[in-house]
């Protein structure tokens, strides 16, 4: 089964994923032959045609689930002629955030919920996971918050 991000399903992820990757580019990036001109946002037929690259879908498909982007925050848009051209509203960063902190939050013991993630059995954190968690730590105590 395909990856989804928190409240979406594996279409709307795929979408995401997918303008978070071309309106990061940004315009004026050098793009290959045949890629789709790079800006802020995005078209519907754009986002179609990248996606045809490894999923054929319809036109009114991605419409649609751009549409319910659009509803659940995920994505702003601007009227450009008749159409949308959609960007992601957040970065994956703040997406992720909000995401465990909403987690978090609804857990009623964030403590015990990240102790219990940290530490259980065949589940716990990996080296490499431990290892970021232990800088984060070590970043806090220190006073400072940023990456």
């Amino acid at each position: 089964m395909a990856r989804t991000l928190p409240g979406l399903g594996e279409l709307e992820t795929a979408v995401l994923e997918l303008l978070w990757d071309e309106c990061a580019a940004g315009a004026g990036d050098a793009v290959d032959a045949g890629a789709v001109d790079r800006s802020d946002d995005l078209s519907v037929r754009q986002v179609t045609d990248l996606l045809s690259r490894t999923r054929p879908l319809a036109y009114t498909t991605v419409m649609t689930v751009l549409a319910h982007l659009y509803d659940k925050g995920a994505v702003s848009r601007e009227k450009v002629g008749r159409g949308y051209r959609y960007r992601p509203a957040r970065s994956r960063e703040d997406f992720g955030a909000d995401a465990l902190g909403e987690l978090l939050r609804g857990s009623g013991d964030a403590e015990k919920l990240l102790l219990h993630f940290a530490t259980r059995e065949g589940g716990g954190l990996d080296p490499e996971e431990a290892s970021v968690l232990r800088r984060i730590t070590a970043r806090l105590r220190r006073g400072g918050a940023g990456a």
